[in-house]
C-alpha cells in the first residue's frame, strides 16, 4: 500500500467505519476531491475496498490476509440494503441450497428488494436484485452467519415453504419447474408444510401460481380440506395454462384449476 492508504486505513481502523462515502475523505484527511476520487478508485480496484454503489464504499474493520478484502454476500447485503432503507429477502439458488433443495454451489445471490433490480458484481460476486413491492416480501427466516471480526449478520431468507413458491412463481428466472413440483412431492404427507405451502401461495403468489399448485396438490392427493382455501383463492377461468409451462402445452385439462396437464410424471 502507499502513503495515503494507509492514511486511509489507520484513520478509518481507528474510528471503527465500516463505511464511507464521497465527501468523507475531503472532510476527515484533508485530501483534495480529485485526490478522494484517485484514492478510492485505486483501492477499489485493489481488492481493498468494496464499492457497492456510487459514492459508497465497504471498508474492512481489519486488513485481510493477503490484502484483498473478500466480504461474504451476506455482509455485502446487510450494509447495502441497510444504507438504502431498503426491505430484502434472499431467495433463488442460495436459498434453496440453504433449504437442501439444490445441491448446486451458488453462483449468484438472488435478493427480492424494494430498492435495486438487475445484476451487479459487488466484491467479485455476482448479485441479482429483483425489485419488488413491499408486500411481496415476507414468510422469510433468519439466517445467521459469522464475519471475519467475530460479527454476527442475520440475513432474512425465504423460508422452505416461500422459497417453493417462488420457485413456482418465478420458475422462468430460476428454471425451477418441473423440479419445485418434486420438492412437494417429497413433503406431501407433511400437513404443516402443506398448509404453510398454501398460505404462501395465497399471500405472495399470484393467480397461476396458486392454479398450478392446486391442481399439483390434487393429483398427489392431499387431503382436500387443506386445498380448500386454495381453491377459494381462484376464480374459475376459461384459459387454461399448463401445469409444467417449459413444456408442449398439451395433455388432459383439469376445468376445476384451468390446467393443461401436460406431466408425465407421476405424483
Amino acid at each position: 500500500m502507499g502513503p495515503l492508504e494507509t492514511k486511509f486505513f489507520t484513520w478509518a481502523q481507528s474510528r471503527r467505519i465500516e463505511t464511507v462515502r464521497t465527501g468523507d475523505l475531503v472532510r476527515g484527511l484533508a485530501l483534495s476531491k480529485q485526490q478522494e476520487a484517485d484514492l478510492f478508485k485505486n483501492m477499489s480496484r485493489n481488492g481493498l475496498i468494496v464499492k457497492l454503489i456510487r459514492g459508497l464504499y465497504l471498508v474492512p474493520t481489519r486488513l485481510p490476509p493477503g490484502g484483498r478484502f473478500a466480504p461474504s454476500p451476506y455482509l455485502i447485503l446487510d450494509v447495502l440494503m441497510r444504507n438504502l432503507q431498503a426491505n430484502y429477502q434472499v431467495t433463488g439458488l442460495l436459498a434453496f441450497n440453504a433449504h437442501q433443495l439444490d445441491m448446486q454451489v451458488p453462483v449468484e445471490t438472488c435478493i427480492y428488494n424494494t430498492s435495486l433490480s438487475g445484476r451487479r458484481k459487488l466484491g467479485g460476486l455476482s448479485f441479482l436484485f429483483i425489485k419488488v413491492a413491499r408486500s411481496r416480501l415476507g414468510g422469510d427466516e433468519i439466517f445467521e452467519s459469522p464475519t471475519s471480526d467475530e460479527r454476527t449478520i442475520r440475513t432474512p431468507m425465504s423460508s422452505l415453504p416461500r422459497v417453493v413458491i417462488d420457485a413456482i412463481y418465478d420458475y422462468s428466472r430460476f428454471n425451477t419447474l418441473p423440479r419445485a413440483y418434486d420438492w412437494i412431492n417429497d413433503r406431501k404427507k407433511d400437513p404443516t408444510f402443506i398448509k404453510s405451502l398454501i398460505d404462501m401461495s395465497i399471500k405472495y403468489g399470484n393467480v397461476s401460481t396458486r392454479r398450478r399448485l392446486g391442481c399439483l396438490l390434487e393429483l398427489m392427493k392431499v387431503e382436500p380440506t387443506l386445498i380448500r382455501p386454495l381453491e377459494r383463492s381462484v376464480e374459475k377461468s376459461r384459459a387454461f395454462i399448463p401445469l409444467i409451462p417449459v413444456r408442449r402445452p398439451s395433455g388432459n385439462v383439469n376445468k376445476k384449476w384451468g390446467i393443461l396437464v401436460n406431466a408425465r410424471e407421476q405424483w
